[in-house]
């Protein structure tokens, strides 16, 4: 981690325990996860929903496995506390689901408590009516955008289901639209496509333009060429280029999604793109990660801190081993994520130069 990262970190939880997390904040450090910050709690007491907010899903057990099915009479819930004195502003939220049941079908919505409120007591609890949905189905999750909320906890609410066997893996909640924030969703005229040399593939381009939006139809990549435990022959390439007549961009920040039951991304490289707009470079912290290389599990939800790169228009994994499951060789893809901002131009550099100088003088 950064020292960048290490003093957002810290600035977070700083607020935490103070008392207020800022929607401030959370703009300069937009990948900051608010159920991080939360104790989780539910009332189907058979469940792992203490480990929702963990930072790292291993595919064990850091998933909240629903044991029951839900009625609107008898709901199933999970809920994530900031804490007495605590809130943010809320708008945006969203949940990754690792298995759901083959046509499993339910409806749910989300409910928070206004800030200076109790969560325990049932009435305190406000339905935020755009989040509604029914008789759903929710492989790989669900994305909720609503208007903002100053709010203390969030709770995610199952009201009747088709089976009592819905899991899924991780929930987030942030004050932000994060696809507003996202460079994938936000620049116009960024690509984000999906490509192999392996002959079955050869010419085909996946293209993944409207990454995960919560809807049926989400783009998948399937690719049928791994050799369980050695390298690809054909490498798979997931390319995020921005517009070649615009701005270079700092990147701050890489989420990746991938689901494949318990297993994870077998091996890749993170590269980004060099000025000369053609050439490829290996981020040394991030060449041959994975089991595949002899190295750790990557992470189903996995994020990379990309402070270490200089200004770029791209940036590219290569993946020579797309899963680590011997009995599927498919690679999962739900979610690429980019987070940044373009190099300030020179006049701007300007001014912030002027200001400081001006500040100086003051101080003396």
């Amino acid at each position: 981690m950064s020292g960048k990262s290490i003093v957002a970190a810290l600035a977070v939880v700083a607020l935490a325990w103070s008392g207020t997390v800022s929607a401030e904040l959370l703009v300069t450090d937009p990948w900051t996860n608010l159920a991080f910050l939360s104790t989780a709690s539910s009332n189907d007491t058979g469940t792992g929903f203490a480990r929702l907010n963990a930072r790292i899903f291993t595919g064990t057990n850091d998933r909240w496995h629903q044991s029951r099915v839900p009625t609107v009479s008898d709901p199933t819930w999970i809920a994530f506390d900031l804490g007495v004195g605590n809130s943010a502003w809320i708008s945006y939220a969203r949940m990754y689901n690792q298995t759901d049941p083959s046509g499993g079908r339910y409806s749910y919505h989300l409910e928070y408590c206004p800030v200076g409120m109790d969560p325990s007591v049932a009435a305190n609890w406000v339905p935020l009516t755009e989040t509604y949905r029914t008789n759903a189905t929710t492989n790989p999750g669900d994305v909720f955008v609503f208007a903002p909320v100053e709010a203390r906890a969030l709770k995610w609410v199952l009201t009747e289901g088709t089976a009592n066997n819905f899991r899924f893996s991780r929930f987030e909640f942030y004050s932000e639209n994060q696809k507003n924030i996202n460079l994938v969703n936000s620049v116009p005229g960024a690509q984000l496509v999906w490509t192999s040399d392996h002959p079955t593939h050869v010419g085909k381009t996946y293209s993944a333009a409207n990454a995960h939006d919560g809807l049926p139809g989400h783009p998948r990549l399937d690719i049928n060429s791994r050799t369980q435990g050695t390298q690809d022959a054909y490498p798979i390439y997931v390319t995020f280029t921005l517009p070649s007549d615009g701005d270079d961009y700092i990147l701050d920040h890489l989420r990746l999604y991938s689901e494949d039951g318990s297993r994870s991304i077998g091996q890749l490289t993170i590269q980004y793109l060099a000025a000369d707009g053609e050439t490829w470079v290996s981020i040394p912290a991030y060449t041959n990660l994975g089991p595949g290389a002899g190295g750790s599990f990557i992470p189903n939800i996995a994020d990379f801190d990309l402070s270490m790169i200089p200004p770029t228009k791209g940036l590219q994994l290569h993946i020579t081993m797309p899963s680590t499951n011997a009995s599927d060789n498919i690679l999962r893809l739900w979610q690429f994520e980019v987070f940044g901002r373009p190099v300030p131009e020179p006049a701007t550099m300007t001014l912030l130069a002027l200001g400081g100088l001006a500040m100086l003088r003051r101080r003396k």
